[in-house]
């Protein structure tokens, strides 16, 4: 499978060791600051030729075969990044969008359950929701032990299968 890769500089072996299959094959590899990738892209055993700066992306699109483009960037960068992109390459399809892979956000939950299993005994309310139950389910406001495992745009689902595993008795064991 060929792979537009578009990133930047600081998440990039972050995104080849941990993010992506190493058996995918780029074509390009488009990012902010090109000699400072050019410094370990051959290391991790790419070649520096497939390097494009971000103002390039336009051509690498244009002028490679791919299967996919992937996107992996900061919040900061997200709409950015993804806007160049949408310019250039119209069929969603093509597009995967990556963004925020790197951040502690999408561990929050496995650390909470975590968390949860050594303390159970020690907790006395557990929240699930979205962000305004995210935001307004603060333990000190309680006076009580609160576990919150809301977080924003949660939907329903996620709600059921998170009070559902807490609250399974083989949970507290290693089984749920």
């Amino acid at each position: 499978m060929k792979i537009i890769l578009v990133t930047t500089t600081e998440i990039l072996p972050f995104a080849l060791n941990s993010v992506l299959d190493p058996s995918l094959q780029y074509c390009a590899i488009v990012v902010d600051e090109v000699e400072a990738a050019s410094n370990f892209l051959p290391n991790m055993g790419y070649s520096k030729n497939i390097l494009h700066p971000f103002y390039e992306l336009e051509k690498c699109i244009n002028n490679s075969y791919y299967n996919f483009i992937v996107c992996i960037s900061t919040e900061m960068l997200r709409g950015v990044m993804m806007d160049e992109i949408c310019k250039y390459e119209k069929n969603l399809d093509k597009i995967i969008n990556f963004n925020d892979a790197n951040t502690a956000y999408n561990f929050t939950q496995e650390v909470n359950l975590r968390y949860y299993r050594e303390h159970f005994s020690e907790i006395e309310i557990i929240v699930t929701g979205m962000s305004y139950s995210n935001e307004a389910f603060i333990p000190q406001i309680f006076n009580r032990k609160l576990m919150n495992f809301a977080c924003g745009s949660q939907d329903l689902y996620y709600d059921y299968q998170i009070a559902k595993r807490v609250l399974t008795p083989n949970f507290f064991d290693g089984g749920g």
